[in-house]
């Protein structure tokens, strides 16, 4: 009766957003079906929030409906919030999945696709600009029609397509372990304007980088058997080749997650770009008037060709790769210090678990713990900085005992203690651990304090 009243005076509607939107969380009891769907679409709409929907009955169906992702639950209550929602659960508790795993996976997915087809089409029309102005904007373009039509169709599309189904920027289990990584889509971190100029300042570097490169490599010399300069398609031919390579290693160098579907579509395509060169030079003469026998007779018999395309792609590529290496190392992100302790733990933990065990006469082997379990056990001891073998289990044992009886604040004490046995990258992650949120650290505190009791006291 109550929500029913504010919603009959635009002032009182207000008032309650405002008062509403103040709140951690707000419960509305014994409203309607059609009071769940106001209150979410004025949250959305007046609020200029993006909202999440969840039910299970037909009860929620409008309230789903009205928001920006609806997820349904089905169950006993039938299957009418499923089928109108976008995603569908069996229970509820799978929602911390469905949103801190996948969710955060999408989001990724989906922001490096949109910059990256920004990138390389940037690269491949700023290339056709440059060359044009080399050419005193006269108009003629240096590639052949087909590459106009399948650059983006058959060169370069699988690679792309790839990463935005399968790629992870870190495990599942980490990023139910830092929930605070789910912010950076809440924060748009993926997306911003910053992010995206720096894709597009990339892209035309390279391209700018790479008909320099060609334009100077074939203005210099030639080494045809008559002593001939190069055509301008023999020119275009070979830029275009480094285009190719550099958008596809550019690919190669960003990802951080490969399987071996990501080996097949990038080196594929790049295979798939030399195989239509050698098939387009057997079809008849009028068919392919430009390239027909361009690739085995005039590029592929010279070693200007592969010295030029080489090192059109290793210069565009080298500002991008240092780059990359700088803020990584200098200024890295939240998710790209999570990998850096996912690389150590599966580098070290073999190693100190054997040590370990074999100096201090423990059987991490016995029955209920297994190999996952005592690399679980160790995460928190190369996380906290203690990479010495010797240490570990008594650093991890005084770890454990300081977290049960010290707050949360004196975090940062603790691992200053163990600055002297650190690595580099342990010092970003202390650096950068107040950018991960307070409840991910109490949660992987708790987590590997008991553990390592489990494991280590176990007998």
């Amino acid at each position: 009766m109550s929500l029913g009243l504010v919603f009959l005076d635009n002032d009182l509607k207000q008032m309650f957003l405002t008062l509403a939107l103040q709140c951690d969380s707000v419960i509305c009891c014994r409203v309607s079906p059609k009071q769940k769907a106001l209150v979410t679409e004025l949250v959305r709409h007046d609020g200029h929030k993006i909202c999440l929907a969840i039910g299970d009955g037909a009860n929620d169906v409008g309230m789903i409906q009205k928001a920006n992702i609806g997820v349904g639950i089905s169950g006993v209550e039938g299957q009418q919030a499923s089928m109108a929602a976008d995603f569908s659960i069996a229970q509820f508790r799978f929602l911390e999945q469905l949103l801190l795993v996948h969710g955060g996976w999408c989001y990724n997915r989906i922001s490096f696709m949109v910059k990256y087809f920004f990138y390389k089409n940037f690269v491949f029309g700023f290339s056709i600009f440059f060359c044009n102005a080399l050419t005193m904007f006269s108009g003629q373009s240096a590639f052949q029609d087909w590459f106009l039509s399948l650059y983006n169709v058959l060169f370069t599309a699988l690679p792309v397509g790839v990463v935005a189904v399968l790629d992870q920027d870190v495990k599942s289990i980490n990023r139910l372990r830092f929930p605070a990584l789910y912010m950076q889509g809440q924060r748009n971190q993926c997306f911003t304007a910053w992010k995206v100029t720096l894709w597009l300042v990339n892209g035309i570097i390279q391209a700018l980088l790479c008909v320099s490169v060609v334009f100077l490599g074939y203005s210099k010399y030639t080494d045809r058997e008559n002593g001939q300069m190069v055509d301008i398609y023999t020119v275009g031919t070979t830029m275009f080749t480094s285009i190719v390579l550099i958008v596809n290693l550019q690919m190669a160098i960003t990802i951080q997650y490969w399987t071996w579907i990501h080996h097949v579509a990038i080196w594929g395509e790049c295979f798939i770009w030399f195989m239509f060169l050698l098939l387009s030079g057997e079809l008849p003469h009028g068919k392919m008037i430009e390239l027909h026998k361009l690739f085995i007779s005039v590029l592929a018999p010279t070693c200007s060709f592969y010295i030029i395309v080489i090192m059109g792609t290793v210069i565009a590529l080298l500002p991008s790769f240092a780059a990359m290496s700088v803020f990584r190392n200098f200024f890295p992100e939240d998710y790209q210090i999570i990998q850096e302790i996912e690389r150590n733990d599966q580098r070290h933990v073999s190693a100190c678990t054997k040590k370990t065990s074999s100096e201090l006469g423990l059987e991490l082997t016995q029955p209920g713990i297994n190999g996952s379990a005592a690399s679980l056990g160790f995460k928190y001891a190369h996380s906290s900085g203690i990479f010495d073998s010797r240490h570990a289990i008594e650093s991890e044992v005084e770890s454990s005992r300081e977290f049960d009886s010290k707050d949360l604040t004196d975090t940062r004490q603790l691992y200053g203690s163990h600055k002297s046995r650190s690595t580099p990258i342990e010092n970003i992650h202390r650096r950068h651990d107040d950018s991960l949120s307070i409840a991910s650290f109490r949660m992987i505190k708790t987590r590997s304090s008991s553990l390592c009791r489990r494991i280590f006291f176990s007998r």
